[in-house]
């Protein structure tokens, strides 16, 4: 698992841990859709995470040419546990711990962001070490698990026999899903890999809840995560500081290049400042 951390050059700068979706990268979630610019602009050190089976060694070239082996800035942790959600989230902790040591700066809470799969990480580390966790803000994330439509497709399934399985987000969200598999940077080795290793990540929120406050957001056309209700609710129903967000027009793939979005984020974690 790999991850970079870019200074905002504030003096004790808040920090925010960004954690991107399948099938793309911190580089181009992030980087290229402007998130990092935004959030040094507000004083904000931000720490790029990608996911395991999704770094360098997976990316390849559609024509922007990410995979780029001479960045320095990037480092990696090793995961050795069969669980990799588990394991995603000691990686957190170490790529954290790290961070802290480069920024000189205490372990104070992080904000978390995440998107799609990386909201569903953010929340698995919120759900374990709340006492780490400042804020969440979490993008996309679907009610239902997507990786058994995924790993089908990516075995070589029809897109017919799979879309017939696909129960959860029903036939759009499958085809809106097959369709950025299609478009990713990140190889089919990668894809499997995460897909296979990865258990499901659908989850109770009325038993699996947090104590940090949350942001939701999503797209009005988003056919993978087309509502926030089923998560925020519970959350609500255990006291917890909820916000809803809804990008008008916008869709599981554009929702991350929305101003509105990274608005909303910025005064979202300046409103839930950590504390020691």
């Amino acid at each position: 698992m790999e991850y970079s951390v870019l200074p905002s050059g504030a003096p004790a700068a808040p920090r925010a841990l960004l954690i991107h979706g399948f099938a793309t990268c911190s580089r181009q979630s992030w980087e290229g859709t402007g998130w990092v610019r935004k959030l040094h602009r507000a004083g904000i050190d931000v720490i790029l995470m990608d996911l395991p089976y999704h770094g360098r060694e997976f990316q390849q070239d559609h024509g922007g040419n990410l995979a780029d082996d001479s960045d320095q800035n990037v480092r990696s942790v090793h995961l050795d546990d069969e669980n990799l959600l588990q394991a995603t989230v000691r990686g957190m902790v170490q790529v954290l711990d790290e961070a802290a040591d480069s920024l000189g700066n205490p372990q104070h809470p992080v904000h978390l962001i995440g998107f799609s799969a990386g909201a569903r990480m953010a929340y698995e580390f919120a759900a374990l070490l709340p006492h780490r966790t400042a804020s969440l803000c979490l993008g996309g994330l679907p009610q239902h698990d997507e990786l058994p439509q995924v790993r089908a497709y990516l075995q070589g399934a029809s897109s017919e026999q799979t879309g017939e399985s696909a129960k959860s987000s029903g036939p759009d969200g499958f085809l809106a899903l097959q369709n950025i598999i299609d478009s990713s940077i990140i190889s089919n080795v990668g894809l499997r890999q995460f897909a296979e290793e990865m258990p499901s990540l659908s989850f109770d929120p009325h038993s699996r809840t947090v104590q940090s406050p949350v942001l939701l957001v999503n797209g009005t056309e988003d056919t993978i995560a087309p509502s926030t209700a089923w998560l925020a609710e519970p959350l609500r129903d255990h006291g917890i500081d909820v916000h809803e967000v809804q990008l008008i027009g916008r869709d599981h793939v554009n929702a991350l290049t929305s101003g509105q979005f990274k608005k909303a984020c910025i005064d979202w974690m300046s409103s839930h400042k950590p504390t020691d």
